[in-house]
């Protein structure tokens, strides 16, 4: 048996989600009960950014028009797209070759971004001996596992484009 709590709060849910199709059904339709097939989609985003926001400054079609075609073209690089980052590039020497791009403090934790990875102290790299041994700001020392040695990789200049 549900508590007397958990009725009301059912009965409020669904009386939300029946209003919210009840107006959906409605906004789609004319006053004469027929579907409106001069309304676009540009006119619906139209409505709801000056109607919920109230940005006066985006009721101009040719804007939205404009933002909507930037939206739909092609991108030139896909954000979403999966980085293989398993391998390192490697020197003619034979070893890994590292690039540390970028440190971050967080809860009191130090990480260091190498090849494109987050890595903390006492972390092993997925390519080598290598394991996480100091993150500074400006450089990470990386201990071979194997044979001991320590390696410091200066942080990589960052340019803009």
């Amino acid at each position: 048996m549900k508590s007397t709590r958990e009725k009301i709060i059912f009965l409020i849910m669904t009386l939300v989600v029946v209003w919210g199709v009840i107006h959906l059904v409605r906004s789609a339709k004319t006053p004469d009960g027929e579907a409106d097939p001069e309304k676009t989609d540009l006119e619906s985003v139209q409505q709801l950014a000056t109607g919920a926001s109230g940005l006066q400054a985006l009721s101009d079609t040719d804007t939205i028009r404009a933002i909507l075609e930037r939206a739909a073209a092609p991108w030139d690089l896909n954000p979403f797209a999966e980085l293989s980052r398993e391998t390192a590039p490697v020197k003619e020497s034979g070893e890994p070759q590292f690039v540390y791009s970028g440190f971050a403090l967080m809860q009191g934790r130090r990480i260091a971004i190498i090849n494109g990875r987050e890595y903390r102290n006492g972390d092993k790299l997925p390519f080598g001996d290598y394991v996480v041994e100091s993150i500074s700001t400006n450089n990470v020392v990386l201990r071979n596992s194997v044979d001991g040695n320590k390696k410091s990789v200066e942080k990589a200049e960052q340019t803009q484009k």
